[in-house]
């Protein structure tokens, strides 16, 4: 089903953000680059982390994992913006891609299993396996 593809795709592409920024942490504490954080960039740090672990919280609970996703990413951008007024969504857009899509992939399964649900039932009602209060 198609649905299955966009979501295998949201888990891959969470992949390389994950990668990345993991990849830069390992390498700035092997080399011992890291500094100590202004409250700013304590707070972007935090959203940034909540971002990148609900691109990996995705893969089993897509829901969670999508608010995660997108809402540290909406954060980290938002903090930057009051600090220092530059928007930056556009150079991080490819960071949103893997939430909004298992945002997209969960609303589409609810909405499907709630179709289904509805179809189960017939014009009284009553679902299939209870009887009709009709009186014959």
């Amino acid at each position: 089903m198609w649905i299955q593809v966009v979501r295998w795709a949201a888990r891959i592409i969470g992949l390389f953000p994950v990668g990345l920024v993991s990849w830069f942490a390992i390498a700035h504490a092997i080399g011992g680059e890291f500094k100590l954080l202004t409250p700013t960039e304590s707070l972007q740090m935090t959203a940034f982390v909540v971002a990148h672990l609900g691109m990996l919280v995705l893969w089993r609970w897509e829901l969670l994992g999508a608010l995660m996703n997108v809402g540290g990413m909406i954060g980290f951008c938002a903090v930057d913006y009051v600090t220092t007024g530059h928007n930056i969504v556009g150079g991080f857009a490819f960071w949103f891609v893997p939430g909004l899509l298992a945002l997209f992939c969960w609303g589409y399964t609810y909405v499907e299993k709630r179709r289904g649900l509805q179809q189960k039932t017939d014009h009284t009602g009553t679902p299939p396996s209870q009887p009709s209060q009709v009186a014959g």
